[in-house]
Order: structure tokens, then sequence, then C-alpha cells
């Protein structure tokens, strides 16, 4: 085996090895089942988990908490339906209900989801990361061997991307989905330029399907938006513009059947705060952590320093790696060798597109803001934070460090000095040649022999004065913002610059790799033991990209206890056996939003998209408990736990933290201004002083300010229990944390005690368990605890019936949430409708309409309704009622659902502002109401349609080729090639070889790769002119192929 065989295979080995260690290395313990890849440590610090032994819990990941309150409890519905062979479209258990799997919110109808409906639930997070991985690397893979590089180079480039910054920030959203894709579109865009092929369309259509299917428009629209630059850089031809057009909309079509609906939810949500102008982008400074990815801080919560910047490290962070940085410099150092290697136009393209993007990015200004007022543009560019662009970003890096790559390991074969080739035909073209064009070619050796050396010198100067800025802006922040989170008296500017040297010491080590890499490309063609070094280069840059991205992602992801995956507490437990068919509200520190999902609890907390009529009628209540357009949340405020809006909404429970206010009368305690020491663990016995009807009993630490600090701090081993009993034995029990606890400051201690005591006296036994030795003191009164209570005061409509993780009151006047009503009445403005069902003065059995006309004659009826079915996707009832009225159903159904009765087609009107209604006639009867996509399956047809046509077309094409029949995409006045337009390779037709094979690395021609007109100076003859269409010859030779 030769020198150069042997080293070019161990280079493809270790690019091999290095993808494969990347895309397991950093998630190890979590594809293994030791852990799970979701923030749920960070997630059971709060709520009532943290009251039940998770207050304590240390997360490697504080950025996540999306991720556990809306996309894993939406992937945890729709996966325990598919496991249960049914397809969940509406998840009736947040917000009122919203729309799951009909829709590509949550990305469920993903190929990369797919991990979540085979796999038990806490486990699928990892493998749903690893599929996002090989199809974002392998896809990006594809796109580069097309371009013809090697394939450790394409491996590095898929390595590259699947590392950076966006894939990794985003995990666990579906903005990882949409970018997995990304690169494929890139394939497949390619493939059909060189193939032309109706497969090819069909391919395109699965990929931009695919991308569409990953619920995160605007980076759909950026990647659309620049594989549309790419194609008309690579083609004018309008025949194959026309094919990549139709293999776009085919993927639109094949997307039809979550497009469409979504669309129409779309029109009815509450949609607020998300225009964006050109002052709204990255700060520069951000980029740093393209190879300092910490220098700003970390996102663990045991971390020595917290993330310090304004904007979030999920939105800021931009890493691709040191060696990615330099393999990418060097590629657009390489103008004529980098032009060479690809295809006329794409280096331009890979720099000019990243050159585009980065500053749209990270300075934004007049290029965003106009782009933001393009009337088509403006849907992709003025909706969404252009931050998430960094999947465009990071893509084009990519590509451009595997082109540096190539570029290295290239020989490189020198023209004698001052050498310009110049073919027979150009020479004579100059002969006649006059004016400005005869200027240009006498310029033309000129231009040629100092372009390369200038544009070195101005890229290399920028780039350095940018960094040696940005250095110094990054400095300046860390010392001056910095110091708020960080630990251990650390600084932030110690933090920032141990970091940025960790990086600057990176990038002169893969500079170091590069300039080997170089030198034995361009000096060592000769002597042949340079083979060596140059393939430990290789292999070194391999190692180094893998390394980075690696720790990277390990030290991101997060990895939490699988005890800490939904546990159940004994609020679940409580709500489970008592909420029925009605739904419970929460302050937003009793609950951890989106959550109820995964229990099966009807909440109406939640973390989705808000109908705007149901968001009208929760805004009725005191306080606006919807803080943001996608979030559902109260406060520890009576007015709100009593508000009649909460009745209509059929709200039977409401929860609070045990550290916030107890709802209720206070009555201060009786002390002698003694105090009692409770020693650990050591039972103290107190009577009530009032025995009824208490919901709190309260403590008055009276030690030293230190003393108390003490037991202040969140921890799960220090907590007061009380226990109450009375004269039959009955004991009731509480207990609460010490977190917070202040010398002077009333501690009070909630306990389901809302009645009267009807077997004499309550006693109350009082322990503080931990594990410290130094007692607690309390205010006492004639030598026992003075205790302060928090009694119901008879006129609140609440009962508090149970003091645990959470303080639960039952809200004595709520209304079913299915139920009957006997008359209405029509108020046609909303803000009136809403000042109505707030007001607490309308009737119980009245239910209000937007329009129409009311029952004659309805009201004095009575009727009763028994619940059948109530499910995920539909609502059975039977009625049995004296006269004619409506069934009122209490939730967010005004969009995609529809009523029958008696198994008829019956009007389902919109009530009480953001609810729905059924009239229903006297006597007994079956009211279904059942949801089904609001455009009414049109969607569902259409992408039916599209993927009959894609496979009608695929069949034809094949029956055409089986039979020596060459078909191609372009028909008829399509097919006539421009003039001047020259084919690289063989023509389109059936080829002995697979058309794969070349895309995997095991040889293969290049397809025709057509350019339009553009390509007319490839016919020139020069050995440049021609390497830019696609590569000669001995385009591997060198790179280990």
């Amino acid at each position: 085996m030769s020198a150069r065989g042997w080293g070019a295979k161990l280079t493809t080995a270790v690019a091999v090895l290095a993808a494969l260690y990347l895309a397991v290395g950093g998630i190890a313990a979590q594809l293994a089942g030791r852990s799970v890849l979701a923030d749920t440590d960070y997630m059971v610090r709060y709520g009532p988990y943290a009251n039940s032994g998770f207050v304590e819990s240390q997360s490697k990941n504080l950025m996540q908490s999306d991720v556990y309150s809306s996309e894993l409890p939406a992937e945890y519905l729709f996966a325990q339906g598919v496991k249960s062979g049914r397809l969940s479209a509406w998840d009736p258990y947040i917000v009122g209900g919203t729309p799951l799997g009909g829709i590509t919110n949550n990305a469920l109808a993903s190929p990369v989801t797919a991990p979540f409906y085979v796999l038990p639930s806490w486990l699928a997070p990892a493998y749903e990361r690893l599929a996002e991985v090989v199809v974002g690397l392998v896809g990006l893979y594809l796109f580069l061997r097309r371009l013809k590089l090697s394939p450790p180079a394409a491996l590095l480039g898929g390595m590259a991307y699947v590392s950076g910054a966006y894939m990794v920030a985003w995990q666990g959203w579906p903005q990882t989905r949409v970018g997995a894709f990304v690169p494929l579109v890139f394939w497949a865009v390619e493939r059909f330029l060189q193939r032309r092929r109706i497969r090819d369309v069909a391919i395109l259509a699965l990929a931009v399907a695919g991308l569409l299917l990953g619920g995160f428009p605007s980076v759909a629209g950026y990647a659309l938006l620049t594989a549309a630059g790419y194609a008309l850089v690579r083609t004018r031809r309008l025949g194959l513009l026309a094919g990549l057009t139709t293999g776009v909309a085919a993927g639109i079509g094949l997307a039809m059947f979550q497009l469409l609906p979504f669309a129409r939810f779309y029109s009815s949500w509450l949609i607020q705060g998300r225009g964006q102008t050109g002052a709204d982008h990255l700060n520069p400074v951000t980029f740093l952590t393209s190879f300092a990815p910490w220098a700003f801080g970390g996102v663990a919560s045991d971390g020595p320093q917290l993330w310090f910047l304004d904007q979030n490290a999920v939105e800021s962070l931009s890493f691709v790696g040191a060696a990615v940085l330099v393999l990418a410099l060097v590629a657009v150092l390489a103008l004529r060798r980098g032009r060479a290697l690809l295809p006329r136009g794409v280096w331009v393209f890979f720099v000019a597109g990243t050159a585009v993007w980065l500053l749209l990015v990270y300075r934004g200004g007049w290029l965003l803001g106009g782009l933001q007022q393009v009337p088509v543009l403006r849907a992709v560019f003025a909706a969404n934070f252009i931050g998430r662009a960094r999947a465009v970003t990071g893509l084009l890096l990519a590509c451009l460090a595997a082109v540096g790559f190539e570029v290295l390991l290239r020989r490189s074969e020198s023209p004698a000095k001052g050498a310009v080739p110049i073919n027979p035909a150009s020479a004579s073209a100059l002969g006649s040649a006059s004016g400005l064009r005869a200027v240009w070619w006498r310029a033309r050796p000129a231009v040629t022999r100092w372009a390369p050396p200038v544009w070195v010198a101005v890229v290399l100067l920028t780039v350095g004065a940018t960094l040696w800025r940005l250095l110094a802006v990054g400095h300046r922040l860390a010392a001056a913002n910095g110091t708020v989170n960080s630990s251990a008296g650390q600084p932030a500017s110690a933090t920032y610059d141990a970091e940025v040297h960790k990086g600057l010491l990176l990038l002169g080590a893969a500079a170091l790799l590069a300039g080997v890499l170089w030198a034995v490309s361009r000096y060592g063609a000769s002597i042949k033991r340079l083979d060596v070094v140059r393939t430990l280069a290789a292999c070194g840059v391999l190692v180094l990209v893998a390394g980075e991205g690696t720790g990277f992602i390990g030290r991101y992801s997060p990895s939490a206890d699988r005890e800490t995956f939904y546990p159940i507490t004994d609020t679940q437990a409580f709500l489970a056996a008592n909420l029925g068919n009605s739904r419970y509200a929460s302050t937003s520190e009793a609950a951890v939003l989106g959550t109820d999902s995964v229990y099966g609890l009807r909440a109406l907390n939640g973390h989705a998209f808000l109908n705007s009529a149901f968001a009208a009628l929760v805004q009725g209540v005191p306080g606006n408990p919807i803080p943001a357009p996608t979030r559902l949340q109260f406060s520890a405020d009576v007015a709100q736990a009593t508000s009649p809006i909460l009745d209509r909404l059929g709200v039977a429970y409401f929860t609070a933290a045990p550290n916030e206010a107890v709802f209720g009368t206070h009555v201060n305690a009786v002390t002698d201004g003694s105090s009692l020491l409770l020693q650990p663990n050591v039972p103290t016995q107190v009577t009530l002083p009032i025995g009824d009807n208490v919901r709190a009993l309260g403590l008055m630490p009276a030690g030293s300010a230190d003393d108390v600090f003490a037991y202040a701090p969140k921890s799960a081993n220090d907590w007061i229990e009380v226990s109450v009993s009375d004269g039959s034995g009955t004991v009731t029990s509480t207990q609460r944390l010490t977190t917070g606890i202040k010398t002077g400051t009333e501690f009070d201690v909630p306990i389901a005690l809302d009645s009267a005591a009807a077997h004499g006296p309550r006693t109350a036994t009082i322990t503080l368990h931990t594990a410290k030795t130094k007692p607690l003191a309390v205010q006492a009164n004639a030598g026992s605890v003075a205790l302060a209570t928090v009694v119901d005061p008879g006129d609140d409509d609440l009962r508090l019936v149970h003091a645990g993780s959470s303080v639960i009151y039952e809200r004595l006047n709520a209304l079913p949430r299915i139920r009957w009503a006997s008359s209405a009445v029509v108020v046609p403005n909303a803000a009136e409708r809403v000042r109505l069902l707030a007001s607490g003065s309308l009737d119980t059995s009245t239910v209000v309409l937007n329009s129409g006309t009311p029952l004659s004659g309805a009201g004095a009826g009575t009727g009763s309704v028994t619940t059948l079915t109530d499910g995920t996707d539909s609502v059975g009832v039977t009625l049995n009622a004296t006269d004619p009225g409506y069934l009122v159903v209490a939730d967010s159904d005004q969009v995609g659902w529809s009523a029958t009765v008696d198994g008829k087609k019956a009007k389902l009107v919109p009530a009480d502002q953001g609810l729905v209604a059924v009239q229903v006639p006297a006597g007994t009867h079956t009211v279904t109401l059942r949801y089904s996509s609001p455009d009414g399956g049109l969607g569902g047809y259409a992408s039916a349609a599209t993927a009959f046509g894609l496979a009608g077309g695929v069949g034809v094409e094949t029956w055409y080729a089986r039979r020596g029949r060459a078909v191609t995409w372009e028909f008829g006045w399509l097919r006539g090639r421009p003039k001047g337009t020259v084919a690289v390779g063989p023509g389109p037709g059936p080829h002995p070889e697979s058309e794969d094979s070349e895309e995997m690395g095991v040889g293969g021609e290049l397809g025709e790769a057509d350019v339009g007109a553009a390509d007319v100076g490839a016919a020139s003859g020069s050995a440049a002119d021609a390497d830019e269409t696609g590569g000669g010859p001995d385009v591997l030779a060198d790179a280990g192929v």
C-alpha cells in the first residue's frame, strides 16, 4: 500500500470515528438511560416539587424552562396517544384547550420526533437529539459530497454544523428539528440541479416537508430564502428553476395537512409583542462565544458564573469552534483555490452569504430594517428575532470550514512564477477586442497576480481588527455587568479572561495545524515522508473539531436524574382523586406551567398560544393573569381566586404555594414577650387559641437574625411539622420548609382545618425537623408557643381542603365545566360580555351568546347532564331537560370543534365570550362535541394528492428508465439549453453506477451540473475555469479518495 493511500484511508477512518464520537459522546449517559436529556432537575426546584424534597436540586442547564413546560408535555401526551393507538389532535389539559397533533407547533409530525413514539418518554429526548444530529450531519455530508469535497472534509462540515450553537442551544425545542433538515434541503437542490429528474423533485419535496413540519416557520423561511439564493447562483435556466419551485411547492403540499390548520389557528390566537425592528439583533460581542462559548458565563446552577448578558444564552451563544473558524478563514482566503474547488459561483455564495447573514444577525440596522419592510420578506424578518438565523450562519460557516479543510488536504500545484494561462481562443478574442473589453484583457494578468495577496491582506486586517475590538468590548462588559451572577467572590471578568485565553489557545492550535497542512501541501510534494506529517495534521484537525464540539455539547446538554422526570406529588394525587371533569387554577409559584398535560389534569394555567376570545375572557379576572401571550398564570390574590369568571370556567380548585399568604382573616398571636426554643427534632405541644375554621398557624421567630437565617436557605432537610388532634383522635398534619424564614416576620404553616371543631379543643404538636443542632427561638406566651392564626372569613366561598406541597382551596361557587343552561342573553360587544361575566350578577343557569336570538320562553326548565366521555378530542354527554336550552362546555373550543345532537349535526356557537354552547331541545338527547381539522380536511387531501402525484411521477420515470428511455424534468420548451452553456460530465439518464454512490464516497461520476449562461467561461478551456465547474480527474486523489 502506498504511503499516500495509507494516509488517505487513515484520515477518512479518523473522520468517521470523530463523527461517531461527536454524535454520541456528549450525551452518552442520556443515551444509556443513566440520566434524562431534559432540564427536569431545574423544574423540580419549583411548584409542588420543591416542597416534596427537590428544592435543592441542581441543574446542568437553567435555560430550558420552555422545554419542560411546553414541548416535553406536548410530546409526552401525544406519544401516550400513539402508543394507545390514537392520534391526539387536541390537548384539553392547559389554557382551556389547545391544538396538539394537528398543527406544526410542537413538531409532532417531524420524522426526528419518532423516538417518542417507540421509547419511554424519559429516554426519548436523548434519541430524538441523536436523530437530529444524524439527519443534520448526514445531510450536510451529502451536500458537500455533491460539491465534490472529499469524505473527510464533508464529515468535518457535518460535525461543525450539528455541534454549532444553534443546533445545541435550541435542543429540545422544535427549532432544532427544523435545523436538522436545512442541510438536506441544500443537498436536494444541488442534486436536482445535477440530475434533473422527477425523483429529485420528490426528494426536494420530502426535505422541504421535513423542514416545515419542524414547527418553526421563521427558521424554515431563512433556510428556504438562502437555498433560493443558492439556486439562482447555480443556474439561470427557467426549466431548472421551475423544477426547484415545483419541488418546494410539493414540499409545502406534503406538509399542508398541518400547515392549513396552523394558519387557521394562528389567525385566532392572541399574538402580541412579536414585531421586530432593525435594532433587534444579537450583540456583536456574543460572536466571541464562537470560539470561547463560556466567556460570558455558563448555564449550570452550581457553576462559578451564570450567564450575565441581557440576551439569554439560548439566543446569544454563537459557538462553532476555534478549528471551524480557522478553517472557514482558510476557505475565505483561498480566493483562487477555493473557487477552483467548487462549481462556479458556489465559493462566492458561501463567502457573500456568510457575510450578509452575519451582518443581519449581529448588526441589523438598515439592512435588517429594509428587509422587514419588503411585503413577502416581512413575514420572515419582522415576526421573529433574527438571532434564530444562526441556523443559516452555522450552516454556511460549516460549509466554509469543509472547503478550507479540502483546500489544505489537496496538494497545491503552483504555475510558473508570473505565468497567467490564456487559452488560444482568449488570445484571438483579445486581438479583435476594443474599448473597455480590451483594457480588461490587458489588465487581467496584473489583476490575477495581485488580487489574491490584496484579498488576503484585506480579510486578515478586517478579521484582526474586529477580533481586537470585540475582545476589548467583551472585557468591559464582563467587568461592568458580570458580578451579579458570580459566586465564591469570583468576578465575571476572571471567567471571561480565562475562557477567552482558552479559546485563543485553541485558535492558535488550529492555526498551527492548518499551517502545517498548508506548508506540506505546497512544498512537500517531492518529500514522501511529509505525507505522514500531513496525515497526522489532518487527523489532528478532525480530532480538534470533534473534541471542541463534543465538549460544548456535553457541558450544555441537560442531564437530569430520572426521578425528576415529572414526579407525582401529593398535589397531583389530590387533584387526580377530586378534580373529576372540572379544572383547577394555580398561582405561578404553586405549579409549573404546562406540566398538567403529563398528568392528565385539566388546568386553566398553561404555556401555549391562547385563543384570543378565550384570552379576553380570562383577562377579565382582576390583575390580568396573562403576563405574556403564551402564558396563563395567577397570583396569590383572593380577588383572582374568587373571580366569577373562574366560576364560569369550571375552576373547582385553586392552588397556592405554602410560602404564599394564606387567604383568610389574620388573628395575631398573644404573647407575653417571652420566647421559647424549638429544639431540633423535639415535639412541642400547644392548644390552638382558635379552634374553628383554621387555615394556618403562625410562628414568630424571635432569635437573632443570624440564628434564624441559618434556617432560611433552600434546604430539603429543614422543615416545621404541625400535627393537630382533637378529642376524637383525628389528626391533621402538615409541614412547611423553613426556606425564607426571618426574624420578626410571621412564619405561617398552612393546615386543612377549615371546619368547626366538633370534638373539643384542638391541640397542635410542633416539631422542627433538621440535621442542625442549633435551636430556633420563637415568641411564647405563658411557657407555650404563641400561635397566630388565619381563619376562614366566612364570605370568600373558599375552603382550604389540602395543605402539603401546595395549598389547595375548593371554590364553592364553581359551576360544572359541562353544564346545562336554561336561558340565554345576547351581548354583541365583547367588552360588555366580559364585564357582565366578571360582575357575578349573571344567573348561573344563563349563558351569554355573541349573537342570534335566545330561545323564546326558555328559563324555567331544568336539565341534568351525565358525562359519557371527556377525552382529548371529544366530549360526549347524555342530557335530560324539561325545556329547550343550551349545553355549555367551558373550554376554548371555538376553532376546530363541531357538535352533534343524537348523531345529527348541530350548530356550535360562541358562548360566555371564549367558550362554546349548543342548543338542545327538550327531552333526553346525546350530545357529542368533537375536534376535527378546522380546514375541513382540505390540508389532508392536499397532502395526499401531492404524495400521490409525486409517487406517480417517480413511477412513470422509473418505468421509462427501465426501458432505456431517459426522462428528465425539462419537457418541451424547457429542455432547450441556453446558448453558451456547457455540461460537465455525462448527461442525464440512467447510468451504470448508483446515482448515490458519489455522495457516499464510493466513486461515481459527476452528473450534469448546468449553471446557466454564466458557464460560458468554462468553454474557454482554461484549467482553472474547468475546475470551477466541479473538479478535474484528480479532484479527490490527494484528499484520500
